[in-house]
């Protein structure tokens, strides 16, 4: 159960340190929304793609396996 939570408070880490960044991203990339709307998708997906999407896809799967891992070994305790 242990490692259930363990990995459940790691995958909110990064589930927030992707909510964190792609707020502020979208924060300083909104005057290039309103003037270039190609610019601003190229520019957010390069700012996004190498690390904090890849964190919050990881995150979201830790999440998803430890929620269903602490649900199992609840119904089996």
């Amino acid at each position: 159960m242990i490692y259930g939570l363990i990995a459940l408070s790691i995958g909110l880490i990064l589930l927030l340190y992707f909510l964190f960044v792609y707020k502020s991203t979208n924060k300083k990339l909104l005057p290039t929304k309103n003037d270039d709307l190609v610019t601003y998708y190229i520019d957010f997906a390069i700012k996004l793609y190498p690390v904090p999407f890849w964190s919050g896809v990881i995150g979201l799967l830790l999440v998803l396996g430890s929620s269903i891992f602490l649900i199992i070994n609840f119904i089996i305790s």
